[in-house]
């Protein structure tokens, strides 16, 4: 049964059941920092020092459906002819001397927790393509 479709057998009739206590989505990896950006400084980018072309190539991918919206093609933030050109909070540059200061584990952090008006991207984006963003965004600065 899919979970639109209608169920006899259900007290709702719904296909959509609550899953069971404790049940993890697939491919779901723990995240110790779930609110701490300073804890996530000592966070560790398995992918750190590589800008090769295939690690390159999935970080603009991901890059580019989910954060170019906003912080704008170069990273600059609130770029022409992006959202973020039109908002009252414009989004930081990613290429900005506080973002460089960063560690990969704090950009990392934002990416999956989100902050300020920037909502969390870990439902979006698998964990290891965050990294590969990371490095992306390394790249840009």
């Amino acid at each position: 049964i899919k979970p639109q479709e209608f169920d006899a057998g259900s007290p709702n009739h719904s296909g959509m059941r609550v899953p069971p206590e404790g049940t993890q989505p697939q491919g779901f990896i723990p995240y110790k920092y779930a609110a701490d950006i300073a804890g996530a400084k000592g966070n560790k980018n398995p992918f750190a020092g590589r800008f090769d072309e295939e690690t390159l190539k999935v970080g603009i991918k991901y890059y580019t459906i989910h954060c170019a919206v906003c912080h704008g093609v170069k990273a600059e933030g609130g770029e022409k002819n992006s959202i973020g050109e039109k908002m009252a909070l414009k989004p930081p540059a990613l290429t900005s001397d506080k973002i460089k200061g960063w560690t990969d584990g704090q950009i990392y952090h934002v990416i999956t927790m989100g902050q300020g008006l920037m909502g969390p991207y870990a439902p979006h984006i698998p964990a290891q393509y965050r990294w590969q963003v990371v490095n992306y965004i390394r790249s840009l600065q």
